[in-house]
């Protein structure tokens, strides 16, 4: 099951010139997003129909597994993306219930930006 989802930040950014990694209104969406799956732990999803989003726009079911953690020892129920800007790699932090524990993971094996 899935306790919590959190859209990629970028989603949210409004940039102030169109360009490649736009959509049509200057929106830049990296289509990511990260889901606290209980005992399945945390998991980032890549679904590029969500990159360019538009109310007329046709979705495919494309949708990968980018990055996974399970190192928490009962069920996921918090995680949260650790985002300070498009110049900087993504951190995420993710927290379990019965066993009280919090991590700072890095979701991208050798810095590699997915």
């Amino acid at each position: 099951g899935v306790w919590r989802i959190k859209w990629h930040p970028s989603c949210w950014q409004v940039t102030t010139k169109k360009g490649d990694d736009s959509d049509s209104n200057g929106n830049v969406c990296s289509g990511k997003i990260l889901v606290a799956a209980m005992h399945g732990g945390c998991r980032i999803l890549d679904i590029p129909a969500l990159q360019f989003y538009e109310l007329n726009t046709t979705f495919s079911d494309d949708a990968r597994v980018v990055a996974e953690f399970t190192a928490h020892e009962s069920m996921a129920y918090g995680s949260d993306w650790l985002w300070f800007g498009p110049s900087v790699n993504d951190s995420v932090a993710s927290c379990s219930f019965y066993d009280r524990q919090a991590f700072m993971w890095n979701p991208y094996p050798a810095g590699k930006i997915i």
